[in-house]
């Protein structure tokens, strides 16, 4: 007598398990579905984030700046949810070369520092809303060197 109960038990049990499973196939059928719609929906909005811009400058030998430069610059871009993923995922930071090798000062005003990143963005959408620099004003000097003797005048 208590094999048989144990047998119905079992099965009730089993048949349970079974039922929880298809449940839970259909629960992850219908999150799936709303990941669907809610995704791109999300993805179709206007966002704002921030990006770093490496500065990098390449002078000509024996040459220093008069002032140093900045290593970097933070923009904030607005763009599309889709445009902002794409370009995060092609690179987390945009690289600006500057050469000084045939000048002595550089200037770059906030319209063509706006114009140099926004070529190395992703997308042609994206645009930029803040930039942390007004202006970028360089120059550069010889490098002076100069020997100064050195005497030692105590006692050892």
């Amino acid at each position: 007598m208590a094999g048989v109960r144990q047998l119905r038990r079992r099965a009730r049990l089993n048949k349970l398990l079974e039922q929880l499973k298809a449940d839970r196939a259909i629960l992850l059928v219908c999150l799936g579905i709303a990941l669907a719609f809610w995704l791109p929906t999300k993805m179709a909005q206007t966002y704002r984030t921030e990006k770093k811009v490496a500065l990098r400058f390449q002078l000509p030998p024996n040459t220093a700046f008069v002032q140093s430069p900045p290593q970097d610059m933070t923009v904030v871009i607005e763009g599309r949810g889709w445009d902002l993923l794409f370009d995060r995922l092609r690179s987390r930071q945009v690289n600006l070369d500057f050469t000084l090798i045939n000048s002595r000062s550089l200037y770059r005003n906030r319209g063509q520092l706006r114009k140099a990143i926004l070529d190395r963005l992703y997308s042609l959408d994206l645009k930029i809303v803040e930039l942390n620099y007004e202006e970028l004003r360089l120059a550069v000097e010889p490098v002076l060197r100069k020997k100064v003797p050195v005497y030692f005048n105590g006692k050892l």
